[in-house]
């Protein structure tokens, strides 16, 4: 796992305060597309937590050591509990996409087989 530092979008986050992607886009002067893109692959190291609502955006969580009680690291269990429950609702809709395109092509590959049988007869 790379060190938060290899991730040089890192840097904009902040491990307090909700930022949105063209905020982080403009402070780094990167695209919002190179923006969603760093802060993807960060993630796949890293924890982000994010929110999609009205004042939502992106953060680190905190350090267990800038926790200064219980209270507030229950706080930030409670902010990557939300954006792990923001990720498996997203995971519900795609896989409830994904139903149809599944049966159209087991239906087409069914459909393959029948005229492949019937060109052999």
């Amino acid at each position: 796992m790379k060190s938060l530092q290899d991730h040089p979008i890192a840097l904009f986050l902040s491990e307090d305060d909700f930022i949105k992607n063209p905020e982080v886009a403009h402070r780094s002067n990167l695209t919002e597309r190179r923006v969603r893109e760093m802060i993807a692959e960060l993630a796949k190291e890293h924890p982000v937590i994010s929110r999609s609502d009205a004042g939502g955006g992106i953060r680190l969580p905190k350090k267990f050591s800038k926790c200064k009680s219980i209270e507030e690291l229950e706080r930030e269990i409670d902010a990557v509990q939300l954006t792990m429950d923001q990720f498996q609702s997203r995971k519900r809709e795609l896989n409830r996409r994904l139903r149809p395109l599944i049966a159209y092509r087991k239906a087409a590959e069914k459909e393959i087989k029948r005229r492949v049988e019937k060109h052999e007869s």
